[in-house]
């Protein structure tokens, strides 16, 4: 079935089959359908991957706010008051 989604067409190798264009209303609507369903599967991950991006970046700044604090604490110097 998968088959016959992503190629509507024969077996040519073109979206179009050998008589012309595809007139099945009920397999262009799957097909818009699983074509939305893959882009909005596609969007998603994109939103997630940054967001693992941000999480990695946010996490490497603590670490080195916390290591810069008790570097200080250590030496007996100030807070920063900024």
């Amino acid at each position: 079935m998968t088959v016959d989604f992503t190629n509507p067409g024969g077996s040519s190798g073109s979206l179009l089959p050998q008589g012309g264009p595809v007139e099945d209303p009920e397999k262009i609507k799957s097909l818009k359908t699983i074509t939305t369903v893959i882009y909005a599967l596609n969007a998603l991950s994109l939103f997630v991957m940054v967001g693992y991006v941000l999480l990695v970046a946010v996490g490497i700044w603590y670490i080195y706010r916390i290591v810069k604090g008790w570097l200080r604490l250590a030496d007996n110097k100030p807070m920063y008051v900024d």
